[in-house]
């Protein structure tokens, strides 16, 4: 019984964690997948093309939402330019 409960505890936080990682994109992994620099990404969140959130467990880094990072994909092929 006790290993059945935390195997499902297991189990429960490996999903939360894929989804918290899979919601937030870093600054390089969305500049990466724009195809720009780190720099034209702060841009694009700056102007308001990208909405910021902190990863978890940090203090300071943020990154991005992925839905925010794949809206701008499918506005464009090729990144920014």
């Amino acid at each position: 019984m006790k290993n059945e409960k935390a195997e499902i505890i297991k189990a429960v936080e490996s999903v939360l964690s894929s989804r918290t990682q899979s919601a937030v994109i870093s600054a390089a992994e969305t500049a990466r997948l724009l195809n720009v620099s780190r720099r034209t990404v702060a841009a694009l969140a700056a102007e308001g093309h990208l909405t910021r959130a902190f990863l978890p467990g940090r203090k300071r880094p943020y990154g991005f939402t992925r839905a925010s990072v794949e809206a701008l994909l499918a506005g464009r092929e090729g990144g920014v330019k």
